[in-house]
């Protein structure tokens, strides 16, 4: 195994080690479940920025959250970490790794000019932070409710999901340098919101990385 790929499988597991316990921890202490389990969704979600960073091949950047895929379903069916399961009891722990998996091993090469790791981060990081924003945001201020096919989320929460999501994507492209980033930021947040309204709970894990990729496919 290279030197490389050495960090960044080793990194990512004692990343995930110290999350996990940092939520059990905190939840110990009696943070709510909805704080802890956004705190490992965020953790997880920005780590491909690290793992990607570092690998040098890409069955060592793959390999990780493969892995993770078949521990979270242990986790889940068992119920091991209170501090990572959704009120509503779904897999999303299990949809999270799985997407971040699909992602990695469709988009990227690495150290290649046919890469499209931009839109691989631009859906993964729209999972980590828009998601987590549109959470966080509905639960505590959410306010004005609507329903869409027995799913109700709030104003507030989709606000707070597209305006994280276009900027996320927005950042995303424009490091990359695509000249029209505004305009597939936008698209790409506006689509995100959508699904996210529209999907279960804990399926949005799948479904708004997954629209967000092939809209950005779409029209770059």
């Amino acid at each position: 195994m290279r030197r490389g790929d050495l960090i960044a499988v080793g990194g990512y597991l004692l990343a995930a080690v110290g999350a996990i316990s940092l939520a059990e921890r905190l939840r110990e202490r009696g943070v709510p479940a909805r704080y802890t389990r956004k705190l490992v969704h965020v953790a997880a979600g920005l780590s491909p920025l690290y793992v990607i960073r570092f690998a040098d091949t890409k069955w060592a950047g793959v390999l990780p959250y493969a892995v993770t895929v078949v521990t979270n379903a242990v986790f889940w069916r068992r119920g091991t970490f209170q501090a990572m399961s959704s009120q509503e009891g779904t897999p999303g722990i299990v949809y999270f790794p799985l997407i971040q998996t699909l992602m990695l091993a469709w988009l990227w090469e690495p150290r290649s000019f046919s890469s499209r790791l931009h839109v691989a981060l631009a859906a993964l990081l729209t999972l980590a932070l828009g998601d987590a924003a549109a959470a966080l945001v509905g639960q505590q201020w959410g306010r004005h409710r609507y329903g869409l096919r027995d799913n109700e989320k709030s104003w507030e929460g989709s606000a707070a999901m597209l305006t994280v999501t276009v900027c996320v994507v927005g950042a995303t492209l424009q490091v990359a340098g695509v000249p029209q980033w505004p305009e597939a930021a936008l698209l790409a947040g506006v689509t995100a919101t959508g699904v996210e309204a529209l999907s279960p709970h804990g399926l949005d894990n799948l479904t708004v990385p997954a629209s967000v990729a092939l809209v950005l496919l779409a029209v770059l």
